[in-house]
């Protein structure tokens, strides 16, 4: 028997209550027992007027079943390590760690797939009483939701579907996905400062810094007096 741990935010407006909506605000691996709390101050929070927003924390996380895994997860490397060197070390390091945390209780590990997740979360619905759910999602959420939407679909009454993962999970397509939106939007950023640098106090920002131009950042009024730091990012395997 397994034990998921739920959340209910009720519905401001219980003579209106029109049913009941699960989120999740994604992962794989996030937390999701605050997460109704947490929308209540965003864009969805006049779902809560007529809906009860459901949280769950997944098979696997905080406070449902999980396993802890105690296991060292350390990549010890000296300050002159270059970023190659840097990214394979912390690579090893996940790989470690996943191999001697899930070696703690193999059949455990191999049954946290987002369909049984998605079971999970018609568990949920019918431990409610209802006959049909909402889903809002989020990131890997939105995975969810359509893994949900495949398996019980005639339980769901309204999908919201927010920052859509790809039908493959393909973190470096992913990964260049943000970096290119990033990148395009520090551009915007960096006009937008170069034409109100009048209304500032500060040093004059470069002209350059109109076209994008990570070093400007790092060098502008922003973090004047401070080093700048290099930002690295490493893929996280998920099982």
């Amino acid at each position: 028997m397994l034990t998921v741990a739920v959340s209910r935010l009720k519905a401001k407006d219980p003579a209106k209550r029109k049913g009941a909506i699960v989120v999740n605000p994604g992962g794989p691996g996030g937390t999701g027992i605050t997460y109704p709390l947490r929308l209540t101050s965003r864009g969805p929070a006049p779902l809560n007027t007529d809906f009860d927003l459901i949280g769950f924390d997944p098979r696997g996380v905080g406070y449902s079943d999980r396993i802890d895994c105690d296991v060292d997860f350390h990549a010890d490397l000296p300050p002159t390590a270059t970023d190659q060197e840097f990214l394979t070390a912390i690579f090893d390091a996940n790989a470690k760690f996943n191999e001697q945390c899930a070696a703690k209780d193999p059949d455990f590990v191999q049954q946290l797939t987002t369909a049984n997740v998605a079971r999970d979360v018609d568990s949920i619905r019918a431990a409610m009483g209802e006959q049909n759910i909402g889903f809002y999602g989020a990131s890997w959420g939105t995975a969810l939701g359509a893994e949900y939407r495949t398996l019980f679909d005639s339980h769901v009454s309204a999908m919201w579907l927010d920052s859509v993962m790809p039908p493959s999970m393909n973190l470096a397509a992913m990964d260049d996905d943000v970096a290119d939106v990033r990148e395009k939007r520090a551009a915007q950023f960096f006009d937008w400062l170069s034409h109100h640098d009048a209304e500032t106090t500060s040093a004059p920002l470069p002209p350059r810094c109109a076209r994008s131009c990570w070093p400007c950042a790092t060098n502008s009024r922003r973090t004047r007096g401070r080093p700048a730091t290099p930002t690295t990012t490493a893929a996280r395997s998920a099982t």
